[in-house]
Parts: C-alpha cells; structure tokens; sequence
C-alpha cells in the first residue's frame, strides 16, 4: 500500500497530455489546453498573456475561473505548472504573475509548495504570494509573483 506521501507524489508526477490551441511559444497570448480523464469531463484551458516583459498566467475549466470540487486538483495543477514551466524554458520572461482559485488556506499551502517544486533548479523563485478576496460568491484568488533569479 502506498503511503500519502508516495500518493500525493505520484499524482504531482503525472500531468495530463496538453497541446497548444493557440500562439505557443512567443510573446502575446497563448493558450494550451488539455482534458482530465475523469467520469465528470472538464477541459482545460491554460492562458499565458506574455506583454511587456511579464508573464500572466491563470486557467480555466470548462471556461470557467471558480473551483469545481471534481477532482484531479493535484493533476490539473500539475498540468498547469508542466505548460508553465515548458514556457519558461523557451521565453525566459524577468517575471510571473500565475494566479490560481482557491477556496482555503490549506489549498493554498498545498499551491505554494507545488509551485515551489516545480520552480527548484529553473532559474526562477518565488517571490511572494498574495490571497485576493473576491466577491462572496467566488472563490478567493491567490497571486504567485515569480522572479528570473
């Protein structure tokens, strides 16, 4: 039996197969894509604005920014963080701004700590996080500010 730890690992290690829909990589608008493989089918979009020497990123599932309870949030993250990190590589920006729905602190523990995985060895850290409240029928949004070290 696996333990949590080897679980949460495994899950974190295996991202959805994602192609870009649009752009690819260069500066402007970008935007990947890829489905989950889940019973309750979602399709997400990764939208990457590249202007003015910054990189803005969110997602999307099923064209919407709100949390959906499916599942999958480890992969989709996962996926989201692959297709970040793959544009990164090949467009080298000074900074990032990746912004991610949430709907609790520990959520977003779980966010910073995956985002700091991916970021080890990059050439980029992170810089700071901050939680944005949103209007009382979303979900709150936190900030990633990413450097080029």
């Amino acid at each position: 039996m696996k333990t949590f730890n080897e679980y949460i690992t495994e899950v974190f290690d295996k991202p959805f197969s994602w192609k870009f829909v649009r752009g690819g990589y260069r500066t402007g608008q970008s935007i990947a894509s890829f489905e989950t493989d889940s019973e309750e089918h979602q399709e997400i979009k990764v939208i990457l604005d590249y202007f003015g020497g910054r990189l803005d990123v969110s997602f999307t599932s099923n064209g919407s920014l709100t949390l959906t309870g499916k599942g999958n949030a480890g992969r989709i993250l996962a996926t989201v963080l692959e297709i970040l990190m793959k544009f990164l590589e090949k467009t080298d920006p000074p900074s990032v701004k990746f912004i991610a729905a949430t709907d609790s602190p520990a959520r977003e523990r779980v966010y910073r700590k995956m985002v700091d995985r991916y970021l080890k060895g990059s050439g980029y850290m992170l810089d700071k996080t901050k939680r944005v409240e949103t209007r009382p029928t979303d979900d709150d949004e936190v900030h990633f500010y990413i450097e080029r070290i």
